[in-house]
């Protein structure tokens, strides 16, 4: 391994236990609905959201959001999410993973670095009606976007990753943003079992509200013909979330199912097909504040 991924991964291992100690005294603090950035909590992949909503150690370009050290070796892609709660308000998605080949410090063994570049939205508009007349008397917007650039590396024994975004929130034209970076790694037991932690959002305000910090851990297993995965979620509002999944491919299809929980049990469910170079997936879950949900996820491999 070369001196920089040494260095990267001895300020991978930094940066974990920094996080914890200087966030983890206010990390119970935030009040429900308090924090801000809300729509950076939402799973905006259909195979995320079909297997529970976790998946922080499973690999790929869906999972980077909650790992990025889950791009890694991860195929050229490009990725788009679309996710309607009603019809005054969407989430969008799009990212665009790939490598890049360098070599190692003494010019012999070739390295490659994976990334990911992606976009996320958000956009709710609502009328503004007169009390009395119920006529309409302007509109109220709320539209959000994040900026995020993740890279993926393969250290000795564990593979880590970074991401650094830009969140940015418009209230009804009053405008405001803030930097933010997660970090995470997985850990392969064996060629069946893998272990995954990741921490999440940690960054300053945004409109005098702190970011939804998250951490979480999880695992997976890969049988023969199927994988399950199982995670432990905690926001900096709110309770502890269980989560799991399970994924079956029958070719040319992949079944999915999930289960929430915090608080209440909740299902989720999906399904994916592959032609060629695209992959479709869908899924269903119920929101626990918004009811059922409806996302699709469109994938072209290259």
């Amino acid at each position: 391994m070369n001196y920089a991924k040494k260095f990267l991964s001895i300020n991978l291992t930094a940066l974990f236990l920094t996080a914890s100690s200087s966030v983890w005294a206010g990390f119970f603090d935030v009040s429900p609905g308090k924090s801000g950035a809300a729509f950076m909590r939402v799973a905006l992949s259909a195979r995320k959201l079909a297997l529970g909503g976790g998946g922080t150690a499973l690999t790929g370009a869906d999972f980077v959001e909650t790992n990025p050290a889950a791009l890694y070796d991860a195929p050229a892609a490009l990725q788009f999410s679309h996710l309607m709660y009603f019809d005054s308000i969407s989430l969008n998605d799009a990212k665009f993973t790939f490598s890049v080949e360098s070599s190692d410090s003494y010019g012999v063994e070739r390295i490659n670095n994976f990334l990911c570049l992606g976009l996320r939205s958000f956009s709710s508009d609502e009328d503004r009606r007169d009390m009395l007349t119920g006529i309409k008397t302007g509109s109220f917007g709320v539209n959000a976007r994040s900026v995020f650039l993740s890279y993926a590396f393969l250290s000795d024994n564990y593979t880590g990753g970074l991401t650094v975004k830009n969140i940015s929130e418009s209230v009804d034209n009053n405008l405001s943003s803030a930097a933010a970076f997660d970090a995470g790694a997985i850990k392969d037991i064996n060629e069946n079992l893998s272990l995954g932690a990741s921490v999440r959002n940690i960054g300053k305000k945004i409109s005098e509200s702190p970011l939804p910090f998250t951490l979480s851990a999880g695992l997976a297993y890969r049988g023969d013909d199927f994988t399950i995965n199982g995670d432990i979620e905690k926001s900096s509002e709110e309770n502890k979330v269980f989560s799991a999944g399970v994924e079956y491919p029958m070719v040319p299809l992949v079944l999915r199912g999930g289960l929430i929980y915090q608080d209440l049990i909740r299902p989720a469910a999906g399904i994916g097909v592959k032609h060629n170079n695209f992959i479709l997936d869908y899924a269903f879950s119920f929101h626990k504040y918004l009811g059922q949900r409806h996302l699709f996820t469109l994938t072209a491999e290259f």
